[in-house]
């Protein structure tokens, strides 16, 4: 019995983890219901994509890291979370196995 429990509780976890992570935009990690203007898309917010293309198609997942930290050292944010947003803005739909475009 103890071990279907456990079963039940980890595939509980894993969908709300999923629920969480389709809720972001997979381009900057912010919470799509944060987005005061959304896309059509539902899976990148407003900043990142015009509901077309990406609105920097030629920024660098490294720079949209640095982008999101200034955002977030401006607010105050402490150091862990800055850091494991670093570390989930390479998890995201748009960096996996992504090279940017080269600019021309």
């Amino acid at each position: 019995m103890l071990f279907f429990d456990t079963i039940k509780r980890v595939s509980n976890f894993i969908k709300t983890s999923y629920d969480k992570e389709r809720n972001r935009c997979q381009s900057c990690g912010m919470p799509l219901m944060f987005d005061k203007n959304p896309v059509k898309s539902g899976t990148y917010c407003s900043y990142c994509h015009n509901g077309t293309d990406f609105v920097n198609i030629f920024i660098s997942r490294k720079e949209m890291t640095e982008k999101i930290d200034n955002i977030l050292k401006k607010r105050n944010t402490p150091y862990y979370i800055r850091l494991y947003i670093k570390i989930r803005i390479a998890t995201l739909k748009r960096w996996i196995f992504k090279t940017s475009p080269k600019k021309s």
